[in-house]
């Protein structure tokens, strides 16, 4: 059977095909482990660099568009007046 002897140490077949799989888990697990870290730094940057963006123009056209909606139901109910005026009026010729 084949061994491998380091700093006299000497590690067999079956025991060096349980240790290779368990190093290359244990640093890919660090790996991951880093780079969810930097990945985590990076968003944090991301977050602590972000400005609000300035919706002050957008406010000030619904303002128009809330004014203008406003006088056109003002319209709406003078025609209707108008309207029940004019329809009262026929009846009673």
């Amino acid at each position: 059977m084949a061994e491998i002897e380091y700093a006299g140490v000497k590690v067999g077949g079956s025991k060096a095909l349980l240790i290779i799989p368990l190093l290359g888990t244990i640093l890919g697990a660090l790996w991951g482990g880093f780079e969810v870290y930097q990945r985590y730094l990076d968003m944090e940057a991301k977050i602590d660099s972000y400005i609000a963006p300035d919706l002050t123009g957008i406010e000030q056209e619904l303002a128009v568009i809330e004014e203008t909606l406003i006088s056109v139901s003002e319209s709406v109910e003078l025609a209707r007046e108008y309207t029940r005026t004019i329809k009262n009026d026929l009846k009673d010729d």
